[in-house]
């Protein structure tokens, strides 16, 4: 250890040069590792969902949900089992009792359902496993706007949605509420009297030919078959132009009957400004930087502000603004602290010494943000709090050598005071 000190202390060129290599490096590392408010929390939860869309939650539950149940049921590490079935999306979660096996439990549900692909419908895809994570909210942005343009707004948020999930390090980005689009039918009395027809035989009819779920299926001892209707994704023209027959007349549909599209009113309510709103949740993945993606998504509200200057799109909470409001104070302490420190110990101790502490905590930061980026960890909530302890650590250190030192003037004083007085 003797001979390492002498070597660098013999070679001050090449001590500069590494120093400076270190601040370098530190200086991209520190670009590089992700900021945000708190690090993704795993649970010992494994997460198995899907989605099927031409499928009836009764339909879906047969046709995997029950698999997938009785998979996790039969695991040995696995309890709890919950599932939930949506519009045609379905999830099933499970407890897994032995942590250390979360990466084996997974592979081997994985395993399992593929074996299930044989009984499936060929446009079926097998669901996703993996395991269950809490990421922090990155924003909450609103979109809100009168009544008359408030399935405009529904349509803008989704676009708008669907535009920041494009975004690298995006865990998450959907409107709160899903949304749905329902089809609207108006019928026209005074067309029903002239073509002399009966609003319950229209009422009848329209209930018989249109479906938007499969309508059963059929099991043998083999193979198992779905029937489905093909009435998905049908224009509103193509409803128009469809003839009906009602009390013996042949009819168009648009001649009796007034057709839109419109989103599904939900039982939450949300305002901004007093304006009925929606709401969008945006979360970061593992990797990326919050305060970067806060500054992509906002350039990207500019400019659907620009282009919808009818539509209000406010940002409600944005988490990168409280990292950089700690990085800020943090980074202005320890410089104020610097300060202050360095010249107590020079106007006390000497120079040489007020440098060595000077120098020491910032190769210490170094040291640690090169470490983050290595390990693949972020600055985050629980990295800062480290930091300050550190720094608390290094300053005391320094205070302790100053109390000692100030002991040993006091000392020497009082030697002088006794020798001269003496």
């Amino acid at each position: 250890m003797q001979n390492f000190i002498h070597f660098f202390i013999y070679h001050r060129s090449l001590t500069h040069l590494l120093f400076l290599f270190l601040l370098l490096v530190a200086y991209f590392s520190y670009l590089k590792v992700p900021k945000e408010m708190f690090p993704p929390n795993a649970l010992d939860k494994i997460l198995i969902s899907g989605y099927y869309g031409s499928a009836s939650n009764a339909v879906l539950d047969r046709l995997i949900v029950q698999e997938c149940e009785s998979l996790l049921k039969e695991h040995p590490f696995v309890s709890e089992i919950s599932s939930m079935i949506t519009g045609g999306s379905y999830q099933i979660t499970g407890d897994i009792t032995d942590g250390d096996k979360k990466e084996q439990v997974i592979a081997e549900i994985e395993t399992g359902l593929k074996a299930l692909k044989e009984d499936l419908p060929s446009d079926f895809i097998l669901p996703a496993v993996k395991g269950v994570e809490q990421f922090f909210p990155l924003m909450s942005i609103s979109l809100f706007t009168d009544k008359i343009h408030h399935d405009e707004a529904v349509e803008v948020g989704k676009r708008l949605s669907e535009a920041i999930k494009k975004f690298d390090h995006i865990y998450q980005s959907e409107v709160v509420g899903k949304y749905e689009k329902v089809l609207e039918m108006s019928i026209d009395d005074k067309l029903l009297m002239a073509y002399s027809i009966d609003r319950d035989s229209v009422y009848q009819t329209i209930s018989s030919i249109y479906s938007l779920f499969p309508i059963g299926d059929l099991t043998s001892d083999n193979e198992r078959y779905f029937i489905s209707t093909k009435s998905e994704d049908i224009t509103l023209d193509e409803i128009r132009d469809y003839q009906i027959r009602i009390d013996g007349k042949v009819i168009r549909v648009g001649d009796i009957i007034t057709l839109k599209y419109r989103y599904e009113r939900h039982a939450l309510l949300t305002k901004t400004d007093g304006k009925k709103a929606l709401m969008i949740n945006v979360k970061k993945a593992k990797a990326g930087d919050s305060i970067k993606l806060s500054g992509q998504i906002r350039t990207l509200i500019e400019s659907y502000e620009t282009r919808y200057p009818h539509i209000g799109i406010k940002v409600l909470s944005d988490s990168s603004f409280w990292i950089r409001t700690r990085l800020n104070v943090i980074s202005s302490n320890v410089i104020i602290g610097l300060l202050l420190l360095f010249s107590m110990i020079w106007f006390l101790i000497s120079l040489k010494i007020a440098l060595v502490v000077l120098i020491g905590i910032p190769v210490s930061f170094a040291f640690g943000i090169i470490g983050l980026d290595i390990f693949d960890s972020s600055l985050n909530t629980l990295s800062m709090i480290g930091v300050l302890l550190s720094l608390g650590l290094l300053v005391d250190e320094a205070n302790d050598q100053l109390v000692a030192n100030w002991k040993l003037l006091d000392d020497w004083l009082k030697t002088l005071h006794e020798f001269l007085c003496g």
